[in-house]
C-alpha cells in the first residue's frame, strides 16, 4: 500500500514539473513574440517603408484631420497625383501644349486607394494656384505641372502597433521643393512633429488620421 502511495507522489511531482516547464515555455514564447513584433516595428527599414507610404500626403503638409472623410478633398487628389508620378517615368508621359503632364484618373484612383483605402471617394475638379491642377472631364484626366510638388520631407521616428492600428511619430522638414532628403543632415531639427495613424493588416495599412504631435 505504501509503495502505491509513493508511486502516486512521484507521479504527482513529475506532473507538476511537466506543467511548470510547459508554462515556462509558453511565457518564453510569448516574450519572444512580443520582442519580435517590437523589433519589426522599430526596424529602421520598416520606418523607411512607412515614410514611403505616407510621403505623398505628408510631403504636402496637410491640415490635420480626425477621419479621412474630413480631409481636404483637393489635398487627397494631389497626394494621389504625387503617388502616381513617383511610380511613372515622367519623361515618357504624355504632355499637353503647355508642357503639363497628362495623368488618367484611373491611375490616380488606384494610388489613392493604396494610400487611403478602397472606400475613398475623390472629388475631381480643377484646383491649385492659377488652376495648376486642371481636370479634363472629357478625357477623364488631370493636367499637372511637371515640377517638384514636394514641400515637406518626412522621417518616421517611432511606430506603435495596437490591434489593427499603427501610430507613427513623424518629423517634418519644410523644403519648399528646393532640396530633397539627401541634402538633409541626420541631426536636422524638424519644423514640426506630426502623428500619422494607419489602419489595416501589416503591409496593407492605409492612412486614416493626421494629428499634430502633443
Amino acid at each position: 500500500m505504501s509503495e502505491q502511495v509513493e508511486k502516486r507522489k512521484w507521479a504527482a511531482a513529475l506532473g507538476t514539473v511537466v506543467i511548470v516547464f510547459a508554462l515556462v515555455g509558453v511565457v518564453a514564447t510569448g516574450w519572444a513574440a512580443v520582442a519580435g513584433v517590437n523589433r519589426l516595428l522599430n526596424n529602421p527599414n520598416k520606418y523607411s517603408d512607412y515614410a514611403t507610404l505616407i510621403s505623398p500626403l505628408a510631403s504636402l503638409d496637410p491640415m490635420p484631420f480626425e477621419d479621412i472623410t474630413a480631409a481636404d478633398p483637393d489635398t487627397l487628389v494631389q497626394a494621389g497625383i504625387l503617388a502616381c508620378l513617383e511610380q511613372r517615368n515622367i519623361d515618357e508621359m504624355e504632355t499637353d501644349s503647355l508642357g503639363r503632364l497628362i495623368l488618367p484618373v484611373v491611375e490616380l484612383e488606384a494610388q489613392a486607394k493604396r494610400l487611403f483605402g478602397s472606400g475613398i471617394v475623390l472629388e475631381y475638379q480643377t484646383f491649385g494656384e492659377s488652376d495648376a491642377f486642371e481636370y479634363d472631364e472629357l478625357r477623364k484626366s488631370y493636367h499637372v505641372p511637371a515640377y517638384n510638388m514636394r514641400q515637406t520631407i518626412v522621417r518616421v521616428t517611432k511606430s506603435v502597433r495596437a490591434g489593427d492600428v499603427t501610430t507613427l511619430s513623424v518629423d517634418c522638414f519644410y523644403t519648399g521643393g528646393e532640396f530633397d532628403e539627401s541634402d538633409l543632415p541626420p541631426n536636422a531639427v524638424p519644423d514640426k512633429k506630426m502623428v500619422y495613424v494607419l489602419r489595416g493588416k501589416p503591409n496593407k495599412e492605409v492612412i486614416s488620421q493626421v494629428k499634430i504631435a502633443e
